[in-house]
């Protein structure tokens, strides 16, 4: 599927995009809880990949369906369901698409030259991403929509450039699957701040600064940030956004 074609589905799906967000943060109110269940669903998509149980044009939509799920389920439990999901906020959540299609692209490498291969002869485990039915999966196609802002601001907050953002491609279905939480479930945290930012700066706080694990790795722009200390709430991004490492 291309990706603009994708991204046209999802600005006429907003609605059940926002329904379905929100059923996810009531069944998971807590950031580990929605981490976890996320981790779930990455691993069921990857094997019923890999045993072959469903097509790739099926696992690029779901996936790509679940990572834009969990962003705005994110942004809910941060803001307390407060959150009237704007359209910039809608749009951010589709920020990664770019990378995730390269991603894409990156897995097709792998099967195409064997580097990973499918499973024969096992039954399919359908797991928590056998679940609920995609958003946009009945969005007719083409890149017109019923709300032309959205989409134009959709397209804006993506790079102008194809990334290249993988230094190699995937040799295993666990690195696949690892890779593939990099989307679905490790930015749940940083959806979870930039709700919560928009909830703070409702409730009147003037001043915000960025603070880092100790115990992880960071990358330079992360650094940089924590490094400015106290600034203007919004002069900062929340974790995730604006930083080489996305996380």
């Amino acid at each position: 599927m291309e990706l603009l074609t994708y991204i046209g589905q999802v600005a006429k799906g907003k609605a059940r995009f926002i329904e379905r967000a929100s059923d996810l943060a009531d069944a998971n109110p807590s950031v580990p809880q929605m981490e976890d269940e996320m981790r779930e669903r990455t691993s069921g998509l990857v094997t019923r990949l890999r045993r072959d149980k469903m097509r790739f044009t099926e696992f690029e939509r779901a996936a790509a369906d679940d990572t834009i799920t969990a962003a705005l389920a994110g942004v809910m439990l941060g803001d307390e369901r407060n959150s009237k999901l704007k359209d910039q906020t809608f749009a951010a959540a589709t920020k990664t698409m770019p990378y995730l299609w390269e991603f894409y692209r990156e897995i097709q490498w792998s099967l195409n030259n064997g580097k990973i291969e499918f499973d024969d002869g096992e039954s399919p485990d359908l797991g928590s991403a056998a679940s609920g039915r995609s958003p946009s999966k009945y969005a007719k196609l083409g890149y017109n929509s019923s709300d032309p802002e959205l989409l134009q601001d959709m397209i804006d907050v993506m790079p102008t450039r194809q990334p290249k953002i993988g230094k190699s491609r995937p040799a295993s279905w666990e690195g696949v699957e690892f890779r593939l939480g990099n989307y679905l479930a490790a930015p749940v945290y940083s959806w979870y701040n930039f709700g919560e930012m928009d909830k703070m700066r409702r409730t009147g706080l003037k001043q915000m600064r960025r603070v880092l694990d100790p115990q992880a790795k960071h990358c330079q722009d992360c650094l940089n940030w924590a490094s400015m200390d106290w600034q203007a709430l919004g002069t900062l991004p929340p974790p995730g956004e604006r930083c080489q490492c996305l996380f």
